[in-house]
């Protein structure tokens, strides 16, 4: 890929360009990126200017030696994307380092455009068509998770306006391929199709009514020990992101256009399984141990598809990827919507000590 150029060797480059530096550390984050790493390069040779950064933590926070140079780029390295709410990310993030940047620098989908070549004012203008009005020209360079994990009550949809758009941009470049997607090709009328209905897609799955809904369903559940806390509901939009991203992509793929109807329907569907998935998210978090026997769950529900455990085709795939799956019936595996979260994430914890990645 273009954004990714001029690497070899280890270590720094010792190419320094001159002009002042700023924050040495930054956020990647739609919702937060754990484990990934950065490269600064030059925005017109491409030069590598620092190799790479730390993995990023938990919270997205990734530091590289020295001080970023304005005018620079800094760039996701295609080898360590990550994990996004504890599957591989498929994205890619940029930023463009200004003079003005202040600590920490964060990258995310509407960094990413912004780096791409468009102005801030076509990003505005663009969701302002596609349906996420309100928008300002800080919010593109703000961290749109700030403030948002441990909110239980008073959300609002201003608090989530950032993370919609954010999520909205990542799923259509996802969707597309297109990791540099700029004013240029969302003015395209069919790309700008796609990206409309991204951004549909997160309003409808992604606002304060949705969460107030799952929160009064599950107020009186007697497993509820703790207070639900607004990222248990941003993990449970972002799994079904990825299925929605991942099921219009193979649908383009096979027929060549994209199906406005696929997405909906996935919508609706994520919908009536939200109470179900958000409490997944909720037990992970409040209980991260589990009693199941994974290797027996993996027999007697998955290895009829997907091969026996030491040979499953399938290695690594998350909790919250394989609920995800069956919520939304994917391959037909809504047949395990009796499946616990506790022995989801039993099989989950199996997969990830067979072969391949775990993610």
């Amino acid at each position: 890929m273009l954004l990714l150029t001029a690497c070899s060797g280890g270590g720094d480059s010792s190419i320094d360009l001159s002009g002042g530096g700023v924050s040495s550390q930054g956020i990647a984050v739609d919702p937060y990126i754990e484990g990934a790493v950065f490269q600064e390069v030059d925005a017109d040779t491409g030069a590598v200017l620092q190799r790479q950064s730390s993995p990023s933590d938990e919270f997205g926070l990734f530091t590289f030696p020295r001080p970023l140079t304005p005018g620079s780029v800094v760039e996701m390295k295609i080898s360590n994307k990550g994990l996004h709410g504890g599957a591989p990310y498929q994205g890619m993030l940029r930023r463009q380092v200004t003079a003005t940047d202040e600590y920490p620098v964060v990258v995310s989908p509407l960094t990413t455009m912004l780096a791409n070549g468009a102005s801030p004012e076509n990003i505005i203008a663009l969701f302002n068509d596609a349906g996420i009005t309100g928008l300002t020209i800080s919010d593109l360079y703000d961290d749109p998770m700030q403030g948002l994990p441990n909110m239980t009550t008073g959300i609002t949809d201003e608090h989530l306006i950032r993370l919609q758009a954010a999520m909205a941009a990542d799923a259509y470049m996802e969707a597309t391929g297109n990791y540099l997607a700029g004013w240029n090709e969302l003015n395209d009328y069919d790309q700008f199709v796609i990206f409309r209905n991204m951004v549909s897609a997160m309003k409808n799955l992604l606002n304060a009514g949705e969460f107030e809904n799952v929160r009064a369903a599950l107020s009186n559940d007697a497993d509820m020990t703790e207070p639900l806390i607004l990222e248990d509901f941003i993990l449970t939009v972002l799994a079904y992101k990825q299925t929605i991203v991942a099921q219009a992509k193979e649908d383009m793929e096979s027929y060549g256009d994209f199906n406005p109807a696929l997405v909906e329907q996935a919508v609706i569907n994520a919908k009536g399984n939200a109470v179900v998935s958000v409490k997944f998210y909720y037990r992970q978090r409040v209980s991260a141990t589990s009693s199941h026997d994974g290797a027996a769950l993996y027999n007697d529900n998955c290895s009829l598809c997907h091969d026996y455990l030491a040979y499953t085709n399938k290695p690594g795939r998350s909790g919250g990827a394989i609920q995800a799956a069956i919520d939304n019936n994917v391959g037909n595996m809504g047949f395990l919507g009796d499946l616990t979260p506790g022995e989801v994430q039993a099989i989950a914890d199996v997969r990830c000590a067979a072969p391949g990645p775990c993610c």
